[in-house]
């Protein structure tokens, strides 16, 4: 294998025996051929590290890595510090790519430049589809660069969630030390990509749709976390890459969104908290500076009135007969 090939894309493998295949397919057929593939098992109980173990042996682009289960973060973090070449990307396990998919983004790669691209979303049945919120970013920037004027226009289009479909300069996550946080379970990936932002100069959208994101059963959105407590160091996060002279105004939308994630995630079905614990959350939040900040926004939202009510004014009780109900209405 090349010692230096020019990408290494990392793929975190947990469980997924019945979908590595044909992402691990989708890469070896890639129109650009010098990369290393880090397969990294991370703790599966079924046939996945088998699968990797036979992959490794038939192309000698692949390394295959194991350990015992840590998460998707510190499985990435892993790859990171195992890959040699200079740009970096992250594919999950049960996705695929097009045969260009490496090359379209490696025309860009330049240090200070975030090559970053749109994904094709496959629901069940194989209905495929582009996501509109990228498709609305290129509309709006024809010319597919953001610069330090706009970047935040891409938070607005929610097109940083997520570590796929884009690359990374190695040598930036190293030296500034920008890993995925092991103790999040909730925007991790936006949290990354927040701290890499931070040193980069322009964002260059492409126009193209060749990652394609096989949609599970249960999101992340819908699921409990048991670790959402990110919310003041994503306040201060944006605050830094805004600057002093800058508001966040035009991403009060996504902020709100986050907090009502929050909120609900606190009232959720399957969390173990009793009615202290959570009182004890919601004060925690009603008196942060991430609350205050988008307080303002509550009633320019589109929630009912009594879910805004209940929490412009720091009602933890409205709150919780608000979800006393929602969650049995559920049922």
């Amino acid at each position: 294998m090349n010692l230096s090939p020019k990408v290494s894309i990392i793929i975190p493998c947990y469980n997924i025996a019945t979908h590595i295949k044909k992402c691990v397919i989708s890469l070896l057929c890639q129109s650009m051929p010098d990369f290393e593939l880090l397969l990294i098992d991370d703790g599966s109980t079924d046939k996945t590290l088998e699968l990797l173990n036979v992959f490794e042996k038939q192309d000698s682009r692949i390394r295959v890595f194991s350990h015992t289960n840590q998460g998707v973060s510190a499985t990435r973090n892993r790859g990171i510090v195992k890959a040699q070449a200079d740009w970096l990307m992250f594919i999950d396990g049960d996705d695929y790519v097009k045969p260009d998919f490496l090359e379209q983004h490696l025309q860009y790669a330049e240090i200070g430049i975030w090559p970053i691209s749109g994904m094709v979303n496959v629901s069940e049945g194989g209905i495929e589809n582009k996501s509109e919120d990228f498709t609305k970013l290129i509309e709006k920037f024809p010319s597919g660069i953001l610069n330090n004027e706009n970047l935040f226009e891409i938070i607005v289009f929610e097109s940083i969630s997520s570590p796929c479909a884009r690359l990374y300069y190695k040598d930036d996550l190293i030296k500034h030390n920008i890993k995925f946080s092991e103790t999040l379970s909730y925007q991790e990936d936006l949290m990354f990509n927040l701290e890499y932002l931070k040193y980069i100069d322009q964002i260059q959208i492409l126009n193209y749709f060749g990652y394609y994101y096989v949609k599970n059963e249960e999101s992340s959105s819908s699921r409990y976390h048991v670790n959402f407590n990110h919310l003041p160091l994503l306040l201060i996060k944006l605050q830094e890459i805004a600057g002093k002279n800058k508001s966040l105004e035009k991403i009060k939308p996504f902020l709100f969104d986050t907090l009502l994630k929050k909120v609900s995630n606190s009232f959720h079905k399957e969390s173990g908290n009793n009615f202290i614990t959570k009182k004890k959350e919601m004060k925690e939040l009603f008196n942060s500076m991430y609350f205050f900040y988008v307080r303002n926004f509550i009633y320019e939202s589109s929630i009912n009135s009594f879910y805004k009510t209940a929490l412009y004014f720091r009602s933890f009780t409205g709150l919780y007969i608000y979800y006393r109900l929602y969650n049995f209405l559920k049922k």
